[in-house]
């Protein structure tokens, strides 16, 4: 036993591996250290103070966790995580949700400030009847400044106003009896009740 106490002794005595922890939140600011009292607000931000922070030797040897707050992260450009960002087996890179909260990453912007169609040439196209119901926004006041290239065969903005994507092609379209005639089935099928779109409307209609 007399033999055995120093060692035991020196195992308790031995530093333990200690983690760093960054906080981040959606109400905190990137000109913050990242601490839990003051958080940094956006992923990029921690990612960057990470790997600053590992260059400069500041990490230890344990576990880098990130705690990411609950509540929308706004991502406006693509964001990236490299080979750099994964730390080294005994020194991990570990981004997680606090403890109970809900984390979104939205890359979409929600629409709010929609007003009738004022544009008198515009309103010449709608039936009369329509035009009540026909909503515009100014995306650029909303913050949208990318569109994309609008030519045929190319990704451009797009707009989501229900939980399904899909598009049909239209085969006939009767204006008479109401009706729309789809090329495609679609994989959900159709419901008396369902709400459905029109994309390029009025450039069928003034060919």
């Amino acid at each position: 036993m007399k033999r055995i106490a120093p060692l035991a002794l020196l195992l308790c005595l031995a530093p333990l591996a200690t983690a760093a922890d960054f906080y981040v939140s959606p109400r905190g600011d990137d000109t913050n250290p990242g601490t839990k009292e003051a958080p940094l607000a956006t992923l990029p931000r921690a990612r960057d103070l990470v790997r600053v922070q590992r260059k400069a030797g500041k990490l230890g040897d344990g576990p880098t966790r990130l705690h990411i707050a609950g509540g929308v992260y706004r991502i406006t450009e693509t964001f990236t995580l490299g080979e750099e960002d994964s730390g080294t087996e005994q020194s991990p890179v570990i981004w997680q949700a606090s403890p109970g909260e809900n984390v979104r990453l939205v890359g979409g912007v929600k629409l709010t400030d929609w007003q009738p169609v004022s544009d008198a040439a515009i309103r010449d196209r709608l039936a009369p009847e329509a035009r009540p119901h026909v909503r515009q926004i100014d995306l650029q006041s909303a913050g949208i400044k990318d569109f994309g290239e609008v030519k045929p065969g190319t990704r451009r903005a797009e707009l989501f106003v229900d939980y399904r994507e899909e598009y049909f092609h239209v085969a006939k379209l009767d204006t008479a009896a109401k009706e729309v005639w789809p090329v495609e089935q679609g994989a959900y099928g159709y419901s008396k009740d369902g709400r459905y779109y029109f994309l390029n409307v009025l450039e069928t209609h003034s060919r």
